[in-house]
């Protein structure tokens, strides 16, 4: 394994990483019904939340984040192109805080910095960590209209391994996926390994 002697490189050293390896989902997970609750799923407001509760959604993405990790912060913008795509479409993008010990303030001035203007939810009791089996941030999650998840992985491939990205990525799973579920296709690729910062062991 090659590493790039880069900032970026010894950033995510710093700050532990992961990498989701293509089997290790174990079924296929459905999405809770729109009323029922998740435990521990809030938004920035402390309200519970239901990510799936809007039957109107063709789809819907969980894209699992951290804002001290720098693959997460390189992907803002992507992130950001495929919600401007999609959400038309009736794809509902949801950003998730899988760090329950994550500062509010810090994640508000965060999600400001990076322009999102996609709604955010906080994990912090790993209801939706459970549920999708996600390993690292960023790493995305895709339920179907009827709550199946369809696909779970990378958002494309600009990272082949830790410290060694591509200039561009060659393979973009995640608008992949979404297509063929637009189009009424099957998903080609319905799992990707995913290369990030591992998300926290669940304690609760």
């Amino acid at each position: 394994r090659h590493w790039i002697g880069t900032p970026i490189a010894a950033a995510l050293l710093m700050t532990g990483l992961a990498m989701a390896a293509p089997g290790d989902r174990q079924d296929t997970p459905a999405a809770p019904r729109p009323g029922v609750r998740l435990e521990g799923v809030l938004d920035p407001a402390g309200k519970p939340r239901n990510p799936f509760g809007n039957p109107a959604h063709t789809a819907v993405v969980l894209l699992f984040i951290s804002i001290d990790c720098p693959i997460c912060n390189r992907y803002a913008p992507e992130i950001q192109r495929m919600d401007a795509r999609f959400g038309p479409e009736g794809v509902k993008f949801w950003l998730i805080q899988p760090d329950a010990d994550e500062s509010l303030t810090r994640t508000r001035k965060h999600l400001q910095e990076f322009g999102y203007n996609i709604d955010l939810l906080r994990d912090t009791q790993g209801s939706l960590v459970r549920l999708t089996h996600a390993r690292v941030t960023p790493e995305a999650a895709v339920f179907d209209a009827q709550g199946r998840l369809v696909y779970r992985g990378r958002i494309d491939d600009r990272y082949a391994d830790f410290g060694k990205a591509r200039p561009a990525p060659t393979r973009r799973e995640l608008q992949d996926a979404l297509e063929s579920l637009l189009a009424g296709r099957p998903i080609a690729v319905t799992n990707a390994p995913a290369v990030g910062c591992a998300i926290p062991p669940l304690t609760r």
